[in-house]
């Protein structure tokens, strides 16, 4: 069921009149206030029109979200095909009442009201009002940001260097299986060594170290480059990262967050074809 009332989360960053279509200029306070709407088909649409700001102005509620002072942030909701319950929930919802708001084909006096400045107290304030109708609270929140990781997540070199490796073998004279099974050592070896240190990522000093164990590495520069050469011509995204471009579409910013060496976690981007997401 695709329908109900709501209770939208909207913070109010600075205080001042802001004209409010044929409502004129309204007097606004610092804080958050709760309004009231219900979609009797596509509520998660409705919702998400709400969060991500509208393009253009249809409702009072549009004439705030599409300011930079006001912030939607959440969406408390209860699932109902019973449109009655908007004005309940708008009555049922205590607070400092903005006349005439968003009320203009209802009986309510307001469909918006101030909850004061405690963002805690407001949200408790739209569930228990949400429950007290007999409906069980969902939340949907509101992200101006999508924080991802690269390896593992986007792209699958945590099993493709292993690969890469296997291809060099043959070209440096050395057993593929051994060579993956001491370049692996050598790496924890690093790792437990310096820590948190960026030094950890160096593939340099990896090689350094890997040729002095095997001997038949090339020198640790040429070892580096070989290796990241495999690795960038055989490394692939993920299936779902399909989803980027939904997440792009929908106006929200991607943030790679990644402690690998910047260098080469541009070009594994760029080689799966993603840099431009970020």
């Amino acid at each position: 069921m695709d329908s109900g009332v709501y209770a939208l989360l909207i913070s109010c960053r600075k205080g001042g009149e802001y004209r409010v279509g044929a409502l004129g200029s309204l007097s606004f306070e610092a804080g958050y206030y709760a309004y009231v709407g219900r979609a009797m088909r596509g509520l998660s649409a409705r919702i998400r029109r709400h969060l991500l700001r509208p393009s253009r102005v249809r409702w009072h509620v549009d004439w705030l979200t599409s300011r930079i002072e006001f912030a939607p942030m959440t969406a408390i909701v209860g699932r109902t095909d019973d449109p009655r319950l908007e004005d309940l929930l708008a009555e049922e919802v205590t607070g400092e009442p903005v006349r005439r708001f968003g009320c203009s084909d209802s009986r309510a006096e307001t469909h918006l009201k101030y909850l004061g400045r405690d963002l805690t107290s407001a949200r408790r304030e739209c569930e228990r009002a949400v429950r007290k109708l007999g409906l069980t609270p969902e939340y949907y929140e509101r992200g101006d940001l999508v924080f991802v990781d690269l390896d593992g997540t986007l792209c699958d070199y945590d099993v493709k260097r292993h690969d890469a490796l296997r291809r060099l073998a043959p070209r440096w004279g050395v057993d593929p299986e051994t060579l993956v099974s001491e370049y692996e050592a050598v790496r924890r070896g690093i790792y437990a060594e310096f820590g948190d240190s960026p030094e950890r990522y160096s593939k340099r000093l990896l090689f350094e170290r890997l040729r002095a164990r095997l001997g038949a590495i090339p020198p640790p520069e040429e070892a580096e480059e070989e290796y990241w050469q495999e690795v960038l011509e055989i490394v692939r995204p993920y299936p779902d990262v399909a989803s980027l471009r939904e997440l792009r579409g929908m106006g929200i910013r991607l943030v790679l967050l990644t402690d690998g060496i910047s260098r080469w976690q541009r070009e594994k981007l760029r080689a799966i074809g993603l840099e431009q997401y970020f």
